[in-house]
């Protein structure tokens, strides 16, 4: 009988990657361990700890693959020039995503870990790479020389739309609100840049 073939450490890493995915979504957070993803795979406890330093180290790779793809969907988003066109856009893109990978989503903010360590460098660096999105659509609205002030509204508005995802995720978006998400979502939008629009022609 012959040998079974040897992974490379990077297939093997991807093959632990669809594995945790797969429980992920059929099972929830909860039931993702190390054993499970080792029963899931085939293999030994000791292989996948001699691969990864832990569950966390996985965790967040499962993680930077969401972000990956997040930044692959929402780059689709045309920049014409008009925020308040290219934004709803955007955010049309960004609400079939989080709904489509609902599970995968819910890992990055919704749910942690006992004993979570610290994100990665490369981990905030994609989520930085996430806001170049949003500050291409929202710089029309600032003059050049208000970086900071354009920097700080990017990310005020995404922690806007990830909290109305979270109270709709959580189903308490009825508890303030008749409408549904992504009515609520684009009113947002809507209201946002108005503000920033006044803003602006104050200043």
């Amino acid at each position: 009988m012959g040998r079974r073939p040897r992974h490379s450490k990077e297939d093997f890493q991807a093959i632990a990657l669809a594995a945790a995915q797969a429980i992920i979504a059929e099972e929830g957070l909860q039931s993702l361990n190390v054993r499970a993803v080792a029963a899931r795979m085939g293999c030994s406890v000791g292989t996948i700890y001699n691969i990864f330093e832990g569950i966390e180290e996985l965790v967040a790779l499962v993680n930077g693959e969401t972000l990956d793809a997040l930044y692959d969907a929402l780059s689709q988003a045309p920049v014409t020039g008009s925020p308040e066109r290219d934004l709803h856009v955007l955010l049309d893109l960004y609400l079939k995503f989080v709904t489509e990978r609902k599970s995968s989503w819910n890992l990055l903010f919704e749910e942690r870990l006992p004993e979570a360590k610290e994100p990665p460098a490369w981990y905030f660096e994609k989520i930085a790479q996430l806001f170049t999105l949003l500050t291409r659509i929202l710089k029309p609205v600032f003059r050049p020389d208000q970086k900071e002030e354009l920097a700080h509204a990017v990310r005020l508005l995404w922690i806007s739309l990830h909290g109305v995802w979270s109270l709709n995720a959580r189903g308490h978006l009825p508890i303030v609100s008749g409408d549904p998400l992504e009515t609520v979502a684009h009113s947002m939008v809507d209201t946002y840049l108005a503000g920033l629009r006044a803003r602006a022609s104050d200043g």
